[in-house]
């Protein structure tokens, strides 16, 4: 009998396994270490926290296409999301238009 969830795509096979493998690499005391980092941010959020309701960040360009990540990228690019993953903010990502080449921009 097949499994429910069937096969991963291959795209989304690789992208899962090039952003995720590195995780191998961190030893316990990094995660304790990265969790009194990640208490020290939520405690500077809350000041901004309590004088704005919701703080709006730009996207640097359109989403770039499915086919074209690499999972480098994942390991060397700032992402925009990391300050509301890390602190555990509110996040929603909303669609203002399209590009010339109509990928989402937000």
């Amino acid at each position: 009998m097949k499994r429910a969830c069937g096969k991963i795509p291959a795209p989304s096979a690789r992208i899962f396994l090039g952003n995720s493998l590195a995780a191998i690499l961190i030893r316990g005391e990094d995660t304790i270490q990265a969790q009194r980092e990640r208490r020290v941010m939520i405690a500077e959020m809350q000041p901004l926290s309590q004088r704005y309701d919701l703080p709006l960040t730009a996207a640097p360009g359109p989403a770039p296409r499915f086919e074209s990540w690499c999972s480098i990228q994942f390991w060397q690019k700032l992402c925009m999301v990391t300050p509301f993953t890390v602190t555990g903010g509110p996040a929603l990502s909303a669609c203002i238009g399209c590009s010339e080449a109509w990928l989402p921009l937000a």
